[in-house]
């Protein structure tokens, strides 16, 4: 799963689903480097084979 699939799983109520985009916004606000690295997988953005 990408980082964005993960933060995106987090919005599984209907309200949480509304607010995605502003949730998102909000991560990666408060940390660059996960919109830096928003399309990689999880394996490739943690070091891992």
């Amino acid at each position: 799963m990408s980082v964005s699939e993960n933060l995106a799983m987090d919005a599984y109520t209907r309200q949480a689903r509304s607010q995605l985009e502003e949730t998102m916004k909000r991560v990666f606000a408060l940390f660059p480097i996960l919109k830096q690295n928003a399309g990689a997988f999880r394996a490739a953005s943690s070091g891992l084979p």
